[in-house]
Order: C-alpha cells, then structure tokens, then sequence
C-alpha cells in the first residue's frame, strides 16, 4: 500500500529535526572545552618565555696575559731548573744555554758588581776591595772586558787607599779656616787704625784753627801734620793686607773645588767602568740564559729537557700571572642590536677549538660603544669571568686575536608576546 505523500514529508521534516538538533549538554560541554583549550594555550604562551640570540664575531685579546719566553741565541740547553707548572718569580733563572763561560762564575761577578755600585752610591767606596780573581777565571768571552776592568779596580782602590784625597781636602779646609781667622784680626787692627787716624785728624785740624790764630807756631802745626799722616799708612796697609788675605782665601776655595771635582771625576770613570762591565754581562745573560720575565706560573711550550738543542729565537716557555685579565671585541650589526645591553651572558665558540669537542667559554658584556666603528658594525667589549676555561672545564691557550662566534642571551621574552608582535609587524607590513 502506498504512503501518502503527506505523510512523508511530515516525517520527513521530523528526522531532519532529529538529526539537526544538537542535544544542549554537547553544546555545552564542546563550549567549555574549546575555551579551556584556549585558555590553556593562552596560559601556556604566557608562561612559557625564552629569551632571543643576537650573533656576532669575536676576537680574543686581554690584560696581564702570559707571557712568552724565547731564545736570543741557537745552542744546547745545559741545565733546567723548573718543572712545568711551577711557581716562578721575576728574574729568575730557568734555564743555561752552552757558553764558553762558567755561568755561576758570571753569575757571581755580577753579584759582586751590584754590591759595588751600591757601596759607591751610597758613599762608601773607602770599603771597595779587590775579589780573588781565583774565583773568576772561566769567564769565556768575558775575560777581556773583566781585565780592563780589573786594572781601573786596582787604580781606584790605590786612590782610595792612599788617603790623598782627603788628606789634601783636609789641609785646604785648615788653612781656609786659619785665613778666615787672619781675616777677622786684620779687620780688628783696621777698626783700631781708623780710630787711630781719626783722632789724628781731629788733632790736625785742631792744630790748623790755633796756628791760624796764631796761639801755635808753625813748627807744631807741622808736627801736628806729620802725626796724621803717620796714621794713615797702617790703616791702608790693613786694607792692602785684607785684600791680600781674601783672595788667598778664594784661591784656597778654588783648589778645594777643584780637588772635590777630581775625585767626583775619578769616582765617575770608575763607576762607567762598573757599568761597562755590567752591560756586558746583561748581554751574555741575555744570550745564554733563560730567565723569568715576570712572577706567575711556568708552562712548557714544547718538550723541554736537558743536552737539547734550541734554535735561536724559539719559544720555549709560557709564564701564567698570577691574575690574568681576559677580554674580547665583539662587533654587532645594528640589526637587533637594541637588544643587547651591559651584563648579558656571551656565549663564545673558537673555531680552533669545535664547541661539541671542548665546550663554550662564557662571558660578560662589560661595555658597549656609542658610536659604530664603521657605518654598520658597533663594539662591544666582553669580559671572561671564568678564564679561558670552558663549560667542560677544558682549558684554551692563549693566542693574541683568536677568533670565535658569539651569541649575545639577551631579555626572556614571553610567547604570547612573540605572537601579539608578529601579529602586529604582520598588520603593520600589509
């Protein structure tokens, strides 16, 4: 039997209804969870942050690096008095290169000659005293210059020795002071004099007002004359007699000056002789000994031993002070440059020495430039807390100028900022 056809569609319209009609707890519980799933990414781009890596070139340079010590000469290594990796101070003796010369020979004549020429800088070259030159006849090259040496040594001492210097300072000095004694009783007998001649004249002219009034004869007044010009000749012949005595005074001070000039003169070439010999000596050290530069610690360039041979000019040690000053010059491009800022973490990777290997070195930025070192790049300055020891505690030597990539950790930054500035940029760009 056929169905109507009203009847179909009614019962159409009904299934289309049941199918279409979502249930209300669905659309409630789809509403809650697609909302928590959004909250959920919200919170999590919130919470999650990371911060951004700003790229740039390194070299390594520093302050109070260690310092290399090289050879002057080529010749065999004789005797080796460190161990690599030991403390070491300035001047310090570390090695003997062969040499004609005994070395503790030059050695101690050196030493003699300091305390020569502090003796004499002091004023007390009376105590100079000739060595045993028993003790110094393996002097190789040197033995010609410690002869001449040894001759203008026995001249000094000899000088000194006689006592003529101060023996005839000693007699000057007596007689300046007995002419200044003299000069003083001359200068006495003059006052004398001159009241003498002026009484005299006083009389005279007394005598001159009575003959003119006739109360005198002439004779007297005469006599009167003759007894003032008699007073006269002693006063002027203490004048001739002062004159005399200081310029015989001045000659004695002269010949003094002269005497002290002598012996500045002779102490002098003596004291030339010292430092001729001394600078002789500095250049065979220079030569044949290997010595300390400055205090730290000691690290073998290469294999170092006794009876090798070591050519001229060749390093031989490293010496480590005992505080080493790290740094590096980072150049950046402007391109995030606003990011970085005074006190971020730098990672650093030589590309002598591959990271995945040896492990980062981490620094500091210390200072960061006004201006751009040419139109495009900026200086940034960057300390290293940690040395040249990297994250796996491996330790990087020391090159002027070694080259590395950097990365700059700058601010964490939240994702959900990341995508509002994305966002933005990308509305900002159409």
């Amino acid at each position: 039997m056929p169905i109507p056809v009203n009847n179909f569609q009614e019962r159409s319209f009904d299934v289309q209804e049941l199918i279409t009609r979502m249930p209300s707890w669905m659309v409630r519980s789809g509403t809650i969870v697609i909302a928590a799933l959004i909250s959920i990414i919200i919170f999590g781009s919130w919470i999650v942050k990371y911060p951004d890596v700003v790229s740039g070139t390194f070299k390594l340079s520093g302050t109070n690096v260690p310092k290399g010590v090289f050879t002057k000469t080529d010749g065999k290594l004789i005797r080796l008095f460190v161990k690599n990796d030991s403390k070491v101070s300035n001047g310090q003796v570390l090695a003997y290169l062969e040499s004609t010369a005994n070395h503790k020979q030059v050695l101690d004549l050196d030493t003699l000659l300091g305390e020569m020429y502090k003796t004499i800088a002091n004023g007390g070259q009376g105590g100079i005293k000739a060595p045993d030159w028993k003790n110094f006849e393996q002097l190789g090259e040197l033995q010609m210059d410690v002869q001449t040496f040894g001759q203008s040594l026995v001249e000094f001492i000899s000088y000194q020795q006689g006592n003529y210097y101060a023996q005839k300072k000693r007699i000057l000095q007596t007689e300046i002071q007995d002419l200044q004694l003299l000069a003083e009783n001359l200068k006495s007998q003059q006052q004398f004099q001159d009241r003498d001649r002026q009484l005299a004249m006083e009389e005279y002219a007394t005598q001159q007002k009575l003959a003119a009034q006739r109360v005198i004869a002439p004779n007297e007044l005469k006599q009167a004359e003759s007894r003032k010009l008699s007073r006269l000749l002693p006063s002027e012949q203490s004048k001739a007699f002062i004159i005399q005595n200081n310029s015989l005074r001045e000659e004695k001070k002269k010949e003094l000056l002269e005497l002290d000039n002598q012996a500045l003169q002779h102490r002098a070439s003596f004291v030339q002789r010292v430092n001729t010999l001394r600078s002789a000596i500095n250049n065979w050290k220079n030569r044949h000994l290997i010595i300390a530069p400055l205090d730290g610690v000691v690290y073998f360039s290469t294999v170092v031993q006794e009876n090798q041979y070591l050519a001229a000019r060749q390093q031989v040690f490293n010496i480590a002070p005992p505080s080493n000053g790290y740094l590096g010059e980072l150049h950046l491009s402007q391109q995030n440059f606003g990011k970085v800022k005074i006190g971020q973490e730098v990672i650093i990777k030589f590309a002598s020495y591959p990271f995945e290997q040896f492990g980062h070195v981490s620094g500091k930025i210390t200072d960061i430039a006004e201006m751009p070192v040419n139109d495009s790049l900026f200086l940034v300055r960057v300390s290293l807390p940690n040395g040249l020891t990297t994250v796996y505690n491996n330790r990087i030597s020391y090159k002027a100028g070694l080259s590395a990539s950097a990365e700059i950790i700058t601010e964490d930054m939240r994702l959900l900022e990341r995508i509002f500035y994305n966002m933005r940029k990308s509305v900002a760009t159409r």
